[in-house]
């Protein structure tokens, strides 16, 4: 039985054969899948109804050629770290659909020659920009012709500024013992680590490492670190870790911050820092992915104007005093200062 070509000889759709069903221009048409312009609910569920009647796909090369702009940001994560980056990948996506872009996702390894296929995307102008979320720095791609962010690296310096303030408070205060309990994967205490090396500074730190930010986590470091390591002041990274260093010094009667001296990193409640009353470090994830986005933007549309990167507030409460106040009240700082 002879085959029929109707199908095949069909002429594909163009932006014009949609724009003439709903009695638009062409430019409206355009317009209502880029999103870029303002239009009527009624008139782009019109548009898409028309695509989809006569079966019309956009070609995001084209647009892309003409507008030199596709509206797509590429991410690369390496998989084996996918698990651990979920909320902040997630975080990134929803940040980008708030600024009007879509997104990509790459998945690489760290190995030599990775992230070919991000690389054809780059190079074949379908993307605008790209966002890093590698461990180590990307730099396979030898020609990038798009704006680039690396996240990691972002994040990272905005921990190295927390850190510093942590640690010259505390050296202010006398405090030469410091511990630091985190979960297991969360990076600040080797951070923490670096700044103390480059500041040459002498410190016994102990950091403790597990796989949950809980009470428990918290308790069993206070013990390892309090309790036979003779810590005087102490970095908790989250508010259940912290409630259970609180837990910890009450069962043990030890007073903060007349023996013990805290410092809150990663604390998103405030309500429970005014109870303990709890010098903290303001750094909050949402912050400095909001302004890595924001950087991003400003290169991919080649702005004057580049946002600074963030600079955590340190807040002084009565969780610290000097570590040569012996059961005395004496705070190190005014209380509710802001550094």
């Amino acid at each position: 039985m002879k085959r029929s070509n109707a199908c095949c000889n069909r002429k594909k759709a163009t932006i014009r054969d949609v724009a003439m069903m709903v009695g638009v221009t062409p430019g409206t048409v355009s317009h209502a899948f880029s999103g870029k312009r303002a239009i009527s609910d009624k008139v782009r569920r019109q548009v898409f109804d028309a695509a989809r009647k006569l079966d019309y796909q956009p070609n995001i090369i084209a647009q892309a050629m003409r507008n030199k702009a596709t509206g797509l940001i590429g991410i690369l994560i390496d998989p084996a770290g996918l698990q651990k980056k979920q909320m902040r990948l997630a975080e990134i996506v929803t940040t980008l659909q708030m600024n009007h872009y879509d997104t990509i996702i790459g998945m690489t390894a760290q190995e030599k020659g990775s992230g070919n296929s991000m690389q054809r995307l780059i190079s074949g102008g379908l993307i605008d920009g790209m966002i890093s979320l590698l461990p180590k720095k990307f730099d396979d791609c030898p020609a990038m012709q798009v704006p680039v962010i690396d996240a990691e690296a972002e994040e990272r310096s905005n921990y190295r500024k927390a850190a510093g303030k942590v640690v010259n408070y505390f050296r202010a205060c006398g405090h030469c013992r410091i511990g630091c309990i985190a979960p297991k994967a969360h990076i600040f205490p080797q951070v923490l680590g670096d700044v103390l090396e480059e500041k040459g500074i002498w410190c016994e730190s102990e950091y403790c490492f597990e796989e949950r930010d809980s009470v428990e986590t918290g308790m069993s470091g206070a013990e390892r670190l309090i309790g036979h390591q003779s810590a005087t002041a102490v970095i908790v990274i989250g508010e259940a870790i912290a409630e259970g260093v609180y837990r910890w010094a009450s069962l043990h009667k030890i007073p903060i911050p007349a023996r013990l001296s805290l410092i809150g990193v990663d604390m998103m409640n405030e309500i429970f820092c005014r109870k303990f009353s709890l010098t903290t470090i303001r750094h909050t994830p949402g912050d400095w992915i909001q302004n890595a986005v924001n950087r991003l933007l400003c290169k991919i549309n080649r702005s004057e104007f580049m946002p600074d990167g963030i600079y955590p507030e340190l807040i002084i409460c009565g969780s610290v005093a000097s570590a040569f106040t012996e059961f005395g009240n004496t705070s190190c700082e005014m209380k509710n200062e802001i550094l």
